[in-house]
């Protein structure tokens, strides 16, 4: 594969996740800005509930459904339209002009079917009478497409910067990441792929032994005939991590009311951290948790950018609310427990506004009522901390650090082992701080309330109480996710504070610029002047921004791709081996070995599988009994018991270099004595594949 093909697959998958939800909302009348921020969400509520349902019915996850339900939102739109023009126009129908009046007073009467057939009959004689033109007119496509190109515009600079970091340190396309993530994500996308379960309930029992989110790898499965499970995750940290979270990332600046040049500097600002995303997506590769956190600051913006008032509003409110926690919960259950408290936090904000107003009105039982339901939104975050799972997982092994370092690193973006330069990050920090405190004084609560709320879940991360780790439970009481989270809005803040002190700037200068200078003078030089100099500040911060957030992405990238935190678990020579000249043996093959090796790529680059595929404890009892005990094959009748009943081809991957500390949890693959029961069949590198003969019973092969 070249580069332009993954660049390619890249793009398509970060259509494959914003197009089919924005289509659908659009149909449903939602405006642009708020579809295209919530159609990754809404992509991810239908794939999910898509994956149950054909699990259920015993349908897979492959091309034919895949088709089906994409042809399904292609014509979602036309149909909706139709239905919204069919009710108008019975709508328009039901009070006809006066020339009408002179039909028989039959015709006219109330409950007739005469009326009916009459409304009716206009209904489609309007709809037909459309044009093609006034059909794309209404759909309103060509401005959904002119604010999502225009986004994407705003978003390239970041993106660029992150993506030629990345693909730098990768070096070829075809280059394997290393990392405990990267491996369960490639191997659940291969399997979705072989066995057509995407059931979010059931797919990755087999890997992991548990539920796992399977959002992402449903979408990406869809890239599979056209390139392998390794390179498709190649192509997903671009797509994530270079388009879609700087994309949302102006979204979200524009649903706060930020002009494009500031979105574009929040882009830029927002990922100039180590956190994301160098940390969580190129080093990491927690594609789940990064899905999250680009579905839920879109469903963020989309609530932001809903027009309206009454009851009907807070009805769709409501709607795309629920919706967006069902995506976002899709992509990552920690990413729906966020999105829940923010909604919580923001729901009771504005009761609380409302009741102050009607408090100051001297609607004294109205401002009780808001105040009451206030409360009553909070209700939920109450409730998290006596929910026993998620006090379970907030006990997750942390790190240990003070509520001092993690205000530190919450307010001033203080950086870890000095990965960025000293003073430019907590610059960044207190950048946002300021627009915080900027928007909160013009009105604007709502995304002052979104980060206050990510500040409040960083800090609670520093108790060892069970009950306040509970509100971060989901997230594993991970203090670098929710700080992923925060720099995103850190950056709409810090562009945000740009953009108001220009505009105070704009406001000012009329009055400083001197009675000598005619009235038109101060009109036009003011507002350019006060541009210009918004536009320069925003250009001084974004060449540190874009220095900073290179050598992040370059730093992390090159852990993840040319020098590991651990030893190396697959060579180049291996791997290339692996899906070149040595691929046919491994067709049909089960491969045994400990999973610290390349034994657990072997479902990702060839036609075989692993019995182990993630790194990790043994999942069930026959992996935890092959752990300890496949060296003693020959005298153990268990050990080839368990063989026999997994089927296919037995082989083991023996891959002696590694240090004795690759099989810590794995012993019964340390040193194992090959002479007997075992039939060389490849090297792969510095491995060498055997196939186990030890198990043949007479007359009968595994």
């Amino acid at each position: 594969m070249d580069w332009n093909a993954l660049v390619l697959l890249a793009w398509a998958l970060a259509a494959l996740i914003v197009v089919p939800g924005a289509i659908l909302l659009r149909a449903l009348g939602a405006p642009s800005l708020a579809a295209l921020s919530a159609g990754p969400a809404i992509t991810l509520m239908i794939v999910a509930i898509a994956g149950i349902g054909l699990e259920a019915v015993g349908i897979g996850w492959g091309t034919g459904s895949q088709s089906a339900l994409g042809a399904a939102g292609l014509v979602s739109p036309v149909v909706s339209w139709l239905a919204r023009r069919w009710l108008a126009a019975r709508r328009q129908a039901a009070t006809p002009p006066d020339e009408a009046s002179a039909e028989p007073a039959a015709e006219r009467a109330p409950g007739s079917a005469a009326i009916a057939t009459g409304r009716s009959i206009r209904a489609l004689r309007d709809l037909c009478a459309l044009s093609p033109s006034r059909l794309s007119r209404s759909l309103s496509a060509s401005r959904t497409l002119l604010i999502a190109s225009a986004a994407i515009l705003a978003a390239l600079p970041a993106g660029l910067i992150h993506a030629l970091a990345l693909t730098r340190q990768m070096g070829e396309p075809d280059t394997v990441h290393q990392n405990m993530d990267s491996v369960l994500h490639m191997n659940l996308i291969e399997e979705i792929y072989r066995t057509g379960n995407s059931s979010i309930l059931t797919a990755a029992r087999s890997i992991n032994g548990a539920i796992y989110p399977d959002g992402f790898h449903s979408i990406a499965v869809v890239l599979r005939p056209w390139a392998n499970s390794s390179q498709i995750l190649n192509a997903s940290l671009i797509a994530v991590g270079a388009i879609l979270l700087p994309l949302t990332v102006v979204l979200l600046a524009r649903a706060v009311g930020l002009r494009w040049w500031a979105a574009s500097l929040a882009a830029l600002l927002g990922t100039a951290t180590m956190w994301v995303p160098a940390y969580m997506v190129f080093f990491n590769a927690l594609m789940a948790a990064a899905l999250a956190m680009v579905t839920l600051l879109g469903v963020v913006a989309a609530l932001l950018a809903l027009p309206g008032h009454g009851r009907r509003h807070l009805a769709a409110l409501a709607a795309l609310a629920l919706a967006g926690l069902g995506g976002v919960g899709a992509a990552h259950p920690g990413g729906a427990q966020a999105l829940l408290v923010i909604l919580c936090v923001l729901g009771a904000v504005r009761l609380s506004r409302a009741a102050a107003r009607q408090a100051r009105a001297g609607k004294r039982r109205n401002a009780l009522l808001r105040l009451l339901g206030a409360v009553g939104c909070l209700l939920p975050v109450g409730i998290m901390p006596l929910v026993p799972a998620l006090r379970t997982m907030s006990g997750f092994p942390g790190d240990g650090r003070t509520i001092g370092d993690t205000a530190s690193m919450s307010f001033l973006l203080t950086p870890l082992e000095g990965q960025a330069p000293s003073g430019w990050l907590e610059a960044l920090g207190a950048l946002a701080v300021a627009g915080a405190v900027l928007l909160a004084l013009r009105g604007r609560w709502a995304p002052v309330t979104v980060w206050g709320t990510l500040v409040a879940l960083a800090l609670t991360t520093a108790s060892a109480d069970p009950g306040l780790g509970a509100l971060t439970g989901a997230w594993w009481r991970d203090l670098l996710r929710v700080l992923a989270l925060l720099v995103l809005v850190d950056g709409v803040l810090a562009a945000g504070c740009v953009q108001e002190l220009g505009a105070l700037g704009a406001r000012a200068w009329p009055a400083r610029i001197g009675p000598s200078i005619s009235w038109r003078g101060r009109v036009v030089r003011a507002p350019h002047v006060a541009g210009a100099l918004a536009v320069c500040a925003a250009l001084g911060m974004s060449i540190p921004a874009c220095r900073v957030g290179a050598e992040a992405s370059e730093y992390w990238s090159y852990y993840a791709y040319q020098w590991f935190t651990h030893y190396k678990w697959l060579d180049a020579d291996e791997a290339e081996e692996l899906q070149g000249e040595n691929r046919d043996a491994f067709a049909g093959a089960m491969v045994y070995g400990s999973p610290e090796t390349g034994a657990t790529y072997v479902a990702v680059l060839t036609d075989g599988t692993s019995f182990y595929r993630h790194y990790g404890a043994p999942i069930n009892w026959k992996q935890q009994y092959l752990a300890q005990n496949f060296s003693k094959i020959r005298t153990d009748p268990r050990v080839c018991a368990i063989i026999r009943a997994q089927g296919g081809v037995p082989m083991y991957y023996e891959q002696p270099d590694l240090p004795p500390e690759a099989f810590d949890r794995y012993p019964g693959f340390w040193d194992v004595d090959t002479s007997k029961g075992f039939v060389r069949v490849a090297d792969v590198g510095g491995a060498t594949l055997w196939r186990i003969t030890a198990c043949e019973e007479k007359g009968r092969t595994p």
